[in-house]
């Protein structure tokens, strides 16, 4: 098998699963998914080398067509995680409001401040 039919072949289970992968509520098992198939794409592509015939340019374009919808896929996934980092932290800024209400009020209310000496 060439590197290349490798590389369309890894690239097509890598999308699939990662397709999987992103529906599920763990989004710490697909940050390891796409970590550990990233360097092994990236291991492939440095075992490639041109130059290429007609038929292996049309299978680079196929390849290039499924890592772009990896990338949509992956920026959606970037997108919610970033999301829930924002209402955790939104969460957690009213759960301290809620428990401690007088927390941001001056302290200077009330008092008298006498100006001579």
């Amino acid at each position: 098998m060439s590197r290349l039919n490798e590389l369309e072949q890894f690239t097509t289970t890598f999308k699939a699963k990662l397709e999987v992968q992103s529906q599920k509520k763990n989004k710490e098992d697909l940050i390891y998914l796409v970590n550990k198939h990233l360097d092994d794409r990236q291991k492939l592509l440095d075992q490639l080398a041109g130059p290429y015939s007609d038929e292996e340019k049309q299978q680079l374009e196929r390849i290039l067509k499924d890592d772009q919808a990896m990338q949509n896929l992956l920026a959606q996934v970037l997108e919610s995680i970033q999301n829930n980092m924002r209402q955790a932290k939104k969460q957690k800024t009213s759960n301290q409001q809620y428990l401690n209400p007088y927390q941001q009020v001056a302290t200077n209310d009330g008092t008298y401040w006498d100006k001579k000496k």
